[in-house]
């Protein structure tokens, strides 16, 4: 029995490091970013929100997750509605996530006007999204392994009583 939670406090330990992992590569930017201009509308795949920049050339289909988990939604449901149909230049690069996937991820968004989504304020998201993983995954493997710890502990003491 104690093997086999100490096993389960190591396998999500392990998870939770590749979780953080994942996002400490797709966070590194490439010294260009690509630049898409063109008009705006959004897909939806489920509960996944992608955006779209369609032009002349094709369309290019953006996210703002970072990694293979978290939200892929960039912008509130007014934001959208707002920016929908309108001609916008977003700024993007091709983030790495586990088994060779690849996803556009935006960075930053304007409609020649104002910024819509902010550079800096995307890495500072970013960086705050790395910062939560690995505090909620190192406060649940703490707490498991703390969970572990007194139960050694008390079958220990059971142990050394009944053969008192």
């Amino acid at each position: 029995m104690r093997k086999r939670y100490l096993i389960v406090i190591f396998v999500i330990f392990a998870i939770e490091c590749l979780v953080v992992v994942d996002k400490l590569i797709s966070s590194t930017w490439p010294e260009q970013l690509e630049v898409a201009v063109g008009t705006f509308s959004v897909k939806t795949g489920g509960r996944d929100e992608y955006l779209s920049i369609s032009n002349e050339q094709g369309a290019v289909v953006l996210s703002c997750s970072l990694g293979m988990s978290g939200s892929t939604r960039c912008f509130s449901q007014e934001q959208l509605q707002a920016l929908t149909g309108r001609r916008v230049t977003a700024h993007w690069y091709r983030q790495s996530v586990y088994g060779g996937i690849r996803r556009n991820k935006l960075v930053g968004l304007d409609d020649g006007e104002k910024i819509i989504r902010d550079p800096e304020r995307t890495k500072s998201l970013d960086r705050s999204k790395i910062k939560n993983s690995s505090i909620v995954g190192g406060v649940v493997v703490g707490v498991m392994f703390i969970v572990w710890g007194v139960f050694v502990l008390r079958v220990r003491s059971r142990h050394d009583v009944a053969h008192s």
